[in-house]
């Protein structure tokens, strides 16, 4: 959709826009914990439907569409001013950081409990007229709990969905979301 990103003067606009789509989803970083959010932008498709549907896309493919692969991260869009460097890791953080809380609760009382909690979310990907975006976010967990006869897990849990916005009158909406999967 729309031409490819080659020069970083090409990468100003979408930047903005996405910032203002991120800002309607309303992404609470006070509210998140160590390596909550992945760095690296998720890339699950959007199905032709969908684009179809919501992004207006006239094809005659039969294929799926996927976000550019923007040279920002995600924690350049969400946190432009690195306030909540903590929350962002990459996915070898994320998987240190997971290991070092299921060995924590594992060598605690028993009872101990805690929570690896993940977001994932993919660039915007804009009509050509960046009037209407979809975002897909991937979101879950992973619980322990220390028994009496060694570490529970119940293992990674979470769902994806397709987020749908709008520009009206020059501001971004949410105007619905879809559920991609669920596990």
């Amino acid at each position: 959709m729309g031409p490819a990103l080659s020069r970083e003067a090409d990468y100003a606009r979408p930047q903005r826009e996405a910032r203002a789509v991120f800002a309607v989803l309303g992404v609470k970083l006070e509210t998140t914990t160590r390596c909550e959010i992945a760095k690296d932008w998720e890339r699950e498709s959007i199905s032709l439907d969908l684009a179809r549907k919501y992004l207006k896309a006239q094809t005659t493919l039969h294929a799926e569409f996927i976000a550019p692969d923007f040279p920002l991260k995600t924690n350049s869009i969400l946190d432009p001013n690195n306030e909540y460097a903590s929350a962002f890791c990459t996915a070898d953080e994320i998987r240190e950081f997971s290991a070092t809380t299921k060995q924590e609760i594992a060598s605690s009382e028993i009872g101990a409990r805690g929570t690896v909690n993940s977001k994932k979310y993919s660039f915007p990907v804009f009509d050509s007229k960046f009037q209407r975006a979809v975002l897909i976010v991937t979101s879950g967990g992973t619980s322990y709990k220390r028994t009496p006869t060694g570490l529970w897990s119940s293992g990674w849990e979470g769902h994806s969905e397709a987020m749908v916005f709008e520009k009206t009158h020059g501001q971004w909406r949410l105007v619905t979301n879809a559920l991609l999967w669920t596990r």
